[in-house]
């Protein structure tokens, strides 16, 4: 009874990880891009937009490879690992705003912000539990 409290508090505390950058995003990205990293709302909206398609396909990519995940680590376990790191780093990035240009910020933006997406899904989607079926 212990050891399954102990794996359901290890995933929250892992969940609670994700969701605060994830509630970051959903939150402040938007504000950031616009009134800080000093990109137009336009753009930030249409570079969310076109990410999201890709994540899209990112997720179900994901959810496949872990479906067919099996290792003495268990399914999810080895993508946490993986993950971790360059969640982190691209956390980081996604928030630092290089002296580029304006073409050089957006594109900075599309990619930390589809790399932040990609290394969200690769430490998220194994925490989802699959169902038989």
């Amino acid at each position: 009874m212990l050891k399954k409290w102990g794996k359901r508090i290890g995933y929250g505390i892992g969940d609670l990880g994700c969701n605060l950058v994830f509630s970051t995003m959903a939150s402040y990205l938007m504000v950031f891009y616009t009134d800080v990293f000093g990109i137009s709302a336009a753009a930030a909206g249409t570079m969310m937009l076109v990410t999201k398609f890709i994540d899209a396909f990112t997720d179900t990519g994901m959810g496949l490879i872990v479906d067919r995940t099996h290792t003495k680590w268990g399914q999810g376990r080895p993508y946490f690992v993986v993950g971790a790191v360059p969640f982190a780093v691209f956390t980081v990035l996604t928030f630092l705003i290089p002296d580029f240009g304006s073409t050089g910020k957006l594109i900075w933006a599309y990619v930390t912000y589809c790399l932040l997406c990609t290394a969200y899904t690769v430490v998220n989607i194994p925490s989802t539990p699959s169902f038989p079926g």
